[in-house]
């Protein structure tokens, strides 16, 4: 049914009255409320994200190699040796 048909019945179908002021502006309210603290709780998310990758660069860029940490590795066999193992094992 068509809003229209029943607007007829009613004295003044466009009043505003004060109640349904309270409501409209209790639902504007909240929504307003609600969409400030999500965008605060993205800015803060934000700031924290950029402020760990600040952090890790600073960590990154400032923290001397320790020679030591090198002495450990061992350098990787040449290859021909172990073509020529290779080579053995299809041979046999």
């Amino acid at each position: 049914m068509h809003p229209g048909v029943r607007a007829g019945e009613r004295s003044d179908p466009l009043k505003f009255t004060k109640g349904l002021y309270g409501v409209v502006y209790e639902i504007a309210e909240v929504a307003n409320a609600w969409l400030l603290h999500r965008v605060e709780k993205n800015l803060l998310k934000a700031m924290k994200k950029e402020e760990k990758k600040k952090t890790m660069i600073t960590v990154a860029t400032s923290a001397p190699l320790n020679p030591s940490l090198f002495s450990s590795i061992t350098p990787a066999k040449s290859r021909p040796q172990s073509r020529t193992r290779l080579a053995g094992i299809l041979s046999a």
